[in-house]
């Protein structure tokens, strides 16, 4: 429409589609974050992902009101562990202080990265909310969750890449500011594919009631993650023409 407004004609514009579809998937981190999946037994991980300042304290005031009115563990439920990962490597610091004051039990995945696997699945047992203070592997983080709260949407930031947990069939909600990413966030919200909510508080009480995110909604997810692909093939096409 743009283009339209400065006089280029239809005849020369084609939309090929959105590159951020076209991401590339690095197995060996997927596979990275599987194997630590599987040592959290009976365990649903919820994972704020590239969270920005401020939003690990809304974050922190809805996981104080989840575990009031959602006490763990019963017999018959799954532990809840937390995750989260800072968007800015320098915040990482600053973010531990923030959760140590909580009076949780607090592990960093650099930690955990230097333990062998038996002492990996006892330390990630006992912890109730584990930093991820590591860069270059959000896959690793994603293929870990269950659930990925996006940062950059609970503050007026903008939102961060919501479309790569989408990529592994994760349930993903983000919060009012999208504007980033408004076209595919508008569309991924109509196909039912990405939730949305006002606040932390308000996500995680939709997702208690939501239930449990089952295999066809994954298949889902990630099937019209794929039909959305292809924009860079039709741009090479259009420019070799």
């Amino acid at each position: 429409q743009r283009y339209r407004e400065i006089g280029v004609v239809d005849a020369q514009l084609t939309v090929t589609g959105n590159l951020k579809f076209d991401m590339h998937i690095p197995p060996e981190q997927v596979a990275a974050g599987e194997r630590i999946k599987g040592l959290l037994t009976d365990t649903r991980v919820i994972m704020l992902a590239s969270s920005r300042e401020g939003e690990e304290q809304l974050w922190l005031d809805a996981i104080a009101a989840f575990e009031r009115t959602q006490p763990q563990i019963e017999k018959t439920q799954l532990r809840t562990q937390w995750w989260i990962v800072p968007r800015h490597p320098q915040r990482f610091d600053e973010v531990e202080q923030l959760l140590h004051a909580t009076g949780n039990k607090i592990l960093r995945k650099s930690t955990l990265d230097k333990m062998s696997e038996p002492q990996q699945a006892v330390a990630l047992q006992t912890a109730d909310i584990v930093l991820g203070d590591t860069m270059g592997e959000m896959f690793t983080y994603y293929a870990i969750a269950d659930i990925v709260l996006m940062g950059g949407t609970w503050l007026p930031y903008g939102g961060q890449n919501f479309l790569e947990p989408m990529a592994l069939g994760k349930q993903v909600w983000v919060g009012a500011s999208i504007y980033n990413f408004e076209q595919i966030g508008m569309d991924a919200l109509h196909n039912r594919v990405l939730w949305q909510a006002k606040s932390p508080v308000e996500a995680l009480v939709n997702i208690e009631q939501a239930g449990q995110h089952t295999d066809s909604a994954q298949i889902h997810i990630q099937a019209y993650i794929n039909e959305q692909c292809g924009a860079v093939k039709k741009l090479i096409e259009k420019l070799e023409m």
